[in-house]
């Protein structure tokens, strides 16, 4: 076990107020004694407290522990309930389950006065066991999840989808049976904004010593794609230094460039084009060997430890930005004994990346006599052998995909909620517990209490962790939020075709604030937006050409839902569909007869307004080996897919679109690309 070093946390209580006289509003934290158990015991009342790393701790090194049916770990804050104050408290809690145990695991956090319990509320901490057919599927590798045309996808050996409006966890997942879906080993799906659409695959030889990444792109419309080889991004023959497996694919939000982590035994990034998922620059061949250094970035090692009992091997890596810092996370040990997913952060895509104790992911710390690393997940319960990380975000609720096993049987898809906490990733499960005293008249005067406990088996065991609690109110709120009158951060302006967005000042209240946008002109299509908690507003469905009004204001959230005079009127025209334009173009080729290749290319044709066009009849010439100018009209994603009729060994051609004809006008001028080269 890492002897981490102990970290005493200090809540600092600030208090802000909002006036000085009877009735005025105050808002702020209330001290919780060693929130973290950095300090053992310190504080609470019947509490145990653990400092395994194999549980990844929300917040330092140590946790409590708590056995099915055990009593309350308490503390008595120095706090006195006051009237017209609202309560918060919040605990981390997790399954600290043996491998195999898989009994119920209740974490349950409450707030109290002497022996009375004012409120508590209870969440089950178990790993989720999805719903068919993702229970049963065999799934290698990893949680492999995109969203697409209103489908949730996830690719391995199988297609699994669902509709995006579903509970990845908790509704029924379906399988496609995609008769021309490719699948290979360690899929990595990924949709660039570029337009480029499809997974990236592996195979190896062991006994040739060769490896190799290469790609399946995807058209058409979800849950049943049309798939089509494109062929090799990455390979290397004659060693497994570098071992060229399982690649994973993010896009940065920000700059557009697109990055795979790949790698067994170390594990690399490299930059690839987003446009067509090659490697950036475009080399003359994908043998490692042949690259400069740059292209590519060793940025994690690893030698074993005691989790692993001498297995010395990991993969599996996956890249994710999150609020600045880039992650790295990574299936460390044997992915049929001890697997685990561990990683670190840094500030770059190719690193370097460094653990929670400082230590880089490529250092070795003589102290531990390991390489830098960070738990993420291990073995949980039912759930065994955790690998092959994905991160997504759906509405602000980030996920974490995997696969993981029982005994030896085969992998299975997995998700678990995922949060940060300073800026540090977990599988910890929030408990929150809020209540106002004026509903609780008997608890007014009263020294509030918090207690933790697990109500679940008796053979289970639940970690808590990074207890916190505030308050607001003190009296009745009869100020409205400011500023008053309300103001625009952005005044409504055309968004795409037939909508209008907007985006009010941030109010501030203690009793927190809601906003409410007015439609003034009563114009085809135009809405308020009813009261709502966002700062801004899209007003959809108008209609092209025509001029609507806004005024905003906001309200609090008291009783008394004081609210601020309206903003200024503000008035935006709606645009209308005008025009397309070429927004991808892809090179590619299909195998033909005989050795032979066909020439193929992907054309994405969009409107004006960042929709695609359906219907559009796309004409281009092939030159080079290919000597051939062909149209196709495009589907219901705007695609049109133009192929060769003549066939050659190795093309090599150049491909430009001439002209596309559709009620909207062309405009070569708007084109993100006209040519592609293969």
């Amino acid at each position: 076990m890492k002897a981490k070093f102990e970290k005493i946390t200090i809540l600092l209580v600030v208090f802000v107020s909002v006036g000085s006289l009877a009735g005025s509003v105050s808002a702020g934290p209330i001290a919780v004694t060693n929130p973290s158990f950095e300090s053992g015991t310190t504080g609470w009342t019947n509490a145990t407290v653990d400092n395994s790393e194999f549980y990844a701790p929300v917040d330092g090194t140590y946790y409590a522990t708590s056995t099915g049916g055990a009593n309350y770990t308490s503390q008595l804050t120095s706090h006195t309930i006051e009237a017209g104050q609202t309560y918060t408290l919040t605990v981390w809690a997790r399954s600290l389950n043996a491998e195999g145990n898989d009994a119920a695991t209740t974490a349950e956090a409450r707030c109290y006065y002497g022996s009375t319990t004012i409120k508590a509320v209870t969440a089950d901490v178990n790993p989720v066991e999805l719903q068919p057919v993702a229970n049963r599927t065999q799934n290698d590798d990893g949680g492999n999840v995109w969203l697409d045309g209103g489908y949730r996808m996830e690719f391995a050996e199988d297609v699994l989808y669902q509709l995006d409006t579903a509970d990845p966890l908790t509704d029924p997942w379906s399988i496609e049976r995609d008769k021309d879906y490719i699948a290979e080993m360690a899929a990595g799906p990924i949709i660039t904004t570029q337009g480029l659409k499809g997974i990236y695959w592996t195979y190896y030889d062991e006994g040739e010593a060769y490896s190799e990444i290469w790609f399946l792109a995807a058209s058409g419309s979800p849950p049943d794609y049309t798939w089509t080889a494109v062929g090799t991004v990455l390979d290397h023959s004659g060693s497994e230094d570098p071992w060229v497996i399982d690649a994973h694919l993010f896009q940065d939000p920000a700059t557009g460039e697109l990055w795979m982590s790949w790698g067994g035994g170390t594990c690399w990034v490299s930059e690839m084009d987003p446009c067509d998922g090659q490697l950036i620059d475009h080399p003359a061949s994908t043998e490692f060997d042949t690259h400069p250094s740059w292209y590519h970035t060793e940025v994690a090692y690893w030698n074993g430890d005691e989790w692993t009992a001498g297995n010395t091997w990991m993969e599996g890596p996956a890249l994710y930005k999150h609020n600045g810092y880039w992650y790295f996370l990574a299936s460390y040990g044997n992915l049929a004994v001890n697997y685990s997913i561990r990683g670190g952060r840094g500030s770059s895509p190719t690193g370097p990346f460094y653990d929670k104790d400082g230590v880089g992911l490529m250092e070795w710390d003589s102290g531990e006599a390991e390489y830098g690393n960070s738990f993420l997940l291990a073995a949980d319960g039912a759930q065994a052998n955790p690998g092959h990380p994905h991160i997504w975000e759906e509405g602000g609720q980030h996920y974490l995909g995997y696969d993981w096993t029982v005994g030896t049987d085969k992998d299975r898809l997995g998700i678990r909620k995922l949060y940060f906490v300073n800026d540090w990733p977990t599988i910890w499960t929030p408990i929150t517990v809020t209540f106002n005293s004026n509903d609780y008249p008997s608890s007014i005067g009263q020294t509030l209490g918090i207690s933790v406990r697990n109500v679940g088996d008796a053979t289970s065991t639940a970690g808590i962790d990074y207890v916190a609690l505030e308050y607001t109110g003190g009296g009745p709120d009869t100020t409205p939020p400011e500023p008053d009158p309300m103001t625009w951060a952005s005044v409504p302006a055309a968004d795409g075709c037939g909508a209008i967005g907007m985006t009010a000042t941030t109010a501030t209240d203690p009793s927190g604030v809601e906003y409410f946008f007015d439609e003034t002109t009563a114009n085809a299509g135009g809405d308020d937006s009813g009261w709502q908690d966002e700062t801004f507003y899209t007003d959809s469905g108008l209609t092209g050409g025509l001029t609507y009004t806004y005024k905003v204001m906001a309200r609090d959230k008291s009783t008394n839902q004081n609210a601020t005079a309206w903003s200024t009127a503000e008035s935006a025209t709606a645009a209308g569909q005008e025009d397309c334009h070429v927004e991808a173009l892809v090179c590619g080729d299909i195998r033909g007869d005989q050795g032979k290749m066909y020439g193929q290319v992907t054309v994405t044709i969009y409107d004006n307004c960042g929709d695609p066009v359906v219907g559009a009849d796309v004409t281009g010439t092939f030159t080079g080996d290919f000597n051939e100018t062909l149209t196709e009209n495009t589907d219901g994603n705007g695609v049109a897919v133009i192929t060769t009729t003549t066939q050659v060994r190795k093309p090599a051609y150049q491909f430009c679109v001439d002209n596309v004809v559709h009620s909207l006008t062309y405009d070569s001028g708007d084109n993100l690309v006209t040519c592609c080269n293969y």
